[in-house]
C-alpha cells in the first residue's frame, strides 16, 4: 500500500539535537461485543491527547455512524474497512511513524475484519520494525468474551501491550480476569448524565478543564467531570509515562 499519511501528520515530527525523531503510539479502543463504551473511552484518550498538545488524529471506522468523527473532524478519518480503499486510508497512515498518535475507534461491526486485516498486512511486524507502538484498549464485557479475545490477540502478536479498560457505567463485568499481569488498566466509573451528555455530544475537551487549578467559581459540570474524571486521567497518564519510559533511548 501506499503510504498517504493523516492531515498534518508531518507537523508533529520532533527534531532533537539536529536528528528527527518521534514517538509513535497507536490506541487500539476494541470489543466485539456492542454498547460496552469503545466510542467514550476512545473519546477520553482524545481529550488527554489534545489537551496535552500532541496533534492525534483519530480513525471512526464505523462509516455508517461515526459519531465521534462528527464533534472533531478537523482531526479525523471515517474508514470503511469493507472497502479497499478504506482500509488503505486506514492502514498506511498507522505505519507512518511521524510522532503524532492515533486513536483508532475500533466499532464492534469491524473489529474482527481488522485483526484479520492486521495479520493478513503484517500490520504489528511493520509497527515493530518502524518504532511505532500500537496498544490494544480491550473494553471488558459482561459475559466475559474479553478473557478469550485476550488470549487470541496475545497469540497473534506476542509484544501485545493490552490494557483492560472496566466501563463500569456501560457494562457489569463478570469479573473474569486473566491469569497473567496486565500491561495496564483503567477504570471508567458510572458517569451522571449531565458529564456523559457533556463528553458525548459536544467538543468540549474536558481534560484541559481537569488539569488545571479548580477555579473559585468552578461551575457544576466543572465539579461533577473533575471528580469523575480525574481518577480516569490519571491512569491514562501513568500509561502514556509507561510507554514513554518504555521508548527513550536508554543512557549509557
Amino acid at each position: 500500500m501506499v503510504a498517504q499519511g493523516p492531515p498534518g501528520a508531518q507537523d508533529h515530527e520532533r527534531d532533537i539535537g539536529g536528528e528527527k525523531r518521534a514517538r509513535t503510539v497507536i490506541y487500539l479502543v476494541s470489543s466485539p461485543q456492542p454498547r460496552v463504551g469503545k466510542t467514550l473511552v476512545a473519546r477520553l484518550f482524545l481529550d488527554f491527547l489534545i489537551g496535552t498538545s500532541r496533534n492525534p488524529v483519530l480513525f471512526d471506522t464505523n462509516c455508517f455512524e461515526p459519531t465521534l468523527a462528527s464533534l472533531f473532524p478537523e482531526r479525523s478519518v471515517v474508514v470503511d474497512l469493507a472497502s479497499v480503499r478504506g482500509q488503505m486510508d486506514l492502514f498506511d497512515p498507522l505505519v507512518e511513524a511521524d510522532g503524532r498518535p492515533k486513536v483508532v475507534d475500533l466499532w464492534h461491526g469491524a473489529y474482527g475484519r481488522f485483526f484479520k486485516q492486521a495479520e493478513e498486512f503484517g500490520f504489528f511486524k511493520e509497527a515493530a520494525a518502524r518504532g511505532i507502538q500500537p496498544v490494544i484498549a480491550l473494553l471488558t464485557d459482561e459475559r466475559d468474551q474479553f478473557a478469550d479475545e485476550l488470549e487470541k490477540r496475545r497469540s497473534m502478536w506476542q509484544d501485545a501491550k493490552i490494557v483492560l479498560v472496566d466501563d463500569v457505567g456501560a457494562v457489569r463485568t463478570v469479573g473474569a480476569r486473566p491469569p497473567y499481569p496486565l500491561y495496564h488498566a483503567i477504570e471508567i466509573p458510572e458517569l451522571d448524565p449531565m458529564v456523559r451528555r457533556a463528553i458525548e455530544e459536544t467538543g468540549w475537551v474536558s481534560y484541559r478543564m481537569v488539569s488545571r487549578p479548580q477555579a473559585d467559581d468552578a461551575t457544576e459540570l466543572e465539579l461533577r467531570s473533575r471528580a469523575l474524571l480525574e481518577p480516569v486521567f490519571w491512569d491514562i497518564e501513568r500509561l502514556d509515562l509507561k510507554l514513554a519510559l518504555e521508548q527513550s533511548p536508554s543512557i549509557p
